[in-house]
């Protein structure tokens, strides 16, 4: 992209396929496995299950927040301990949203977890849609942008700039 100016160099970024590259990776490496987990804990059974603990959890360089829950649950007489909120992972979404979390699962309450049958170790507070998905739905428009970049500028979508005298 030498000699091309930043719009030009957008342009291309744009309709060579960048965005429709970068969305589409987002969405293989993070939307279809949670999709694809969400999907799959439709027919896990809800059960009781206690919280043992309930925090924040300050992580990484930036000092961002984790969600730092953890509970017990029993399934035919054998109790089981997991600390599995969602299928988003640890360290994704607003602080804000990690403590709304954490306040909605005091210590020491009950909730419903999900279990599932086949593997009764395997459980989730959340199994739908949270709003700590929202960061990779957004990365993920960036596979219609780049379709629409394609399909309105083609592959080569401005001639090469005059060199300037002067």
């Amino acid at each position: 992209m030498s000699g091309e100016t930043p719009s030009q160099g957008f342009c291309c970024f744009f309709s060579r396929g960048g965005f429709l590259t970068m969305g589409a990776l987002v969405a293989i490496l993070f939307l279809l496995p949670i999709f694809g987990s969400m999907a799959g804990a439709g027919n896990w059974s809800p059960v009781p299950c206690r919280i043992i603990r309930s925090g924040l959890l300050r992580v990484g360089p930036r000092h961002r927040y984790t969600v730092n829950l953890s509970y017990s649950y029993s399934v035919n007489g054998h109790e089981y301990h997991a600390n599995r909120y969602d299928f988003m992972g640890g360290g994704s979404g607003d602080d804000s949203d990690k403590a709304k979390i954490v306040a909605l699962h005091p210590s020491d309450s009950i909730a419903t977890c999900h279990v599932n049958p086949k593997r009764p170790a395997e459980a989730v507070l959340e199994r739908g849609f949270t709003s700590r998905m929202r960061p990779v739905l957004v990365a993920a428009l960036l596979v219609p942008l780049g379709a629409f970049g394609l399909i309105l500028f083609g592959t080569n979508p401005l001639p090469p700039m005059p060199p300037t005298t002067g």
